[in-house]
């Protein structure tokens, strides 16, 4: 959320624009998404307790 930013002149840049302007799409996939995120986040922290 982008607390900058009214909801009733631009609710799709209140709700979703700190994620979209925050967000780099990594060369290997074709998009990004908060549960693709947490997902990589959670493999790291997997391959790390097992190495």
């Amino acid at each position: 959320m982008d607390a900058k930013i009214d909801p009733c002149d631009d609710f799709y840049d209140f709700a979703c624009g700190s994620f979209v302007r925050d967000t780099r799409i990594p060369d290997d996939k074709t998009s990004v998404n908060t549960f693709s995120i947490i997902t990589d986040q959670l493999q790291e922290q997997i391959r790390a307790l097992l190495d």
